[in-house]
């Protein structure tokens, strides 16, 4: 991953600036979503594509749907500020938890085994 790519990754905020490079399916409705903010769950087809939660109500969504396959030229990452949603959580990119946080929600991402 190059410098400049550093924010395609997952829990990235994002605005959905054009849709000229998404899958033909999604460029179906880029009226409907163009505009749109939301948040990287996933990233799909060896790193070509996002898989986007979009914000909002799911009766404000473009015909309801919340999640959709964009393709990151389409996309605009938004800079996060302080306490907003959609952060990218350094909690859950760490492999073990840090010291001292065990009994924190969020502090790990693994789980004990069951043996």
């Amino acid at each position: 991953m190059t410098a400049r790519n550093t924010w395609r990754q997952k829990g990235t905020r994002v605005q959905i600036s054009s849709i000229e490079h998404s899958p033909m399916t999604t460029r179906a409705l880029a009226p409907l979503i163009t505009g749109h903010t939301g948040v990287v769950i996933a990233v799909m087809r060896d790193g070509r594509l996002a898989f986007v939660s979009l914000d909002g109500e799911h009766c404000d969504l473009p015909n309801g749907i919340r999640r959709w396959m964009l393709h990151w030229d389409d996309l605009t990452e938004l800079h996060p500020h302080p306490g907003g949603p959609g952060l990218r959580n350094e909690a859950l990119d760490r492999r073990s938890p840090p010291a001292g946080n065990e009994d924190q929600p969020g502090s790990g991402d693994r789980e004990a085994d069951p043996e």
